[in-house]
């Protein structure tokens, strides 16, 4: 498991809070019954600009290893339209950068994003939207 990276005065950079479901602040695991859903739930905060990324851990019964999965913002049903809009100003860059059928294609998913705005969360652009978090976010794993 990775550890987190402290700043030089031992402050943390990244806090996570009000994390669901919990048993007694996190000193004892949740039990679930087999095939039950579990919809876990977490604020995650950084300072600085650098993207933040949340991934639940757990652990089935017989399992030696711990599992991962990444949380999703759109899950949560968060507002990702600022994050698809910042996406395709970075594509529609490239577009700029590139050549010929390159720079067509790129042209082209830029429109794709921007048009996805509208109904975020729902098309093809759902994993893309997730890697440009913000500072700031709360992350839901179903």
């Amino acid at each position: 498991m990775k550890e987190i990276s402290l700043l030089p005065d031992g402050r943390r950079r990244v806090a996570i809070e009000s994390v669901s479901p919990q048993i007694d602040c996190g000193r004892f695991p949740i039990k679930r019954v087999v095939g039950e859903a579990v919809v876990v739930e977490a604020n995650v905060f950084a300072d600085g600009h650098d993207q933040v990324a949340c991934q639940v851990l757990y652990l089935r019964e017989g399992d030696k290893e711990w599992q991962s999965s990444p949380m999703k913002r759109i899950d949560a049903g968060q507002d990702v339209h600022v994050d698809l809009l910042i996406g395709a100003e970075l594509i529609e860059g490239a577009a700029r950068r590139a050549k010929g059928e390159e720079a067509d294609l790129l042209r082209k998913s830029a429109r794709r994003v921007r048009e996805e705005k509208a109904t975020a969360g729902t098309g093809p652009w759902r994993s893309a939207q997730d890697r440009g978090t913000p500072s700031s976010a709360s992350y839901t794993y179903r």
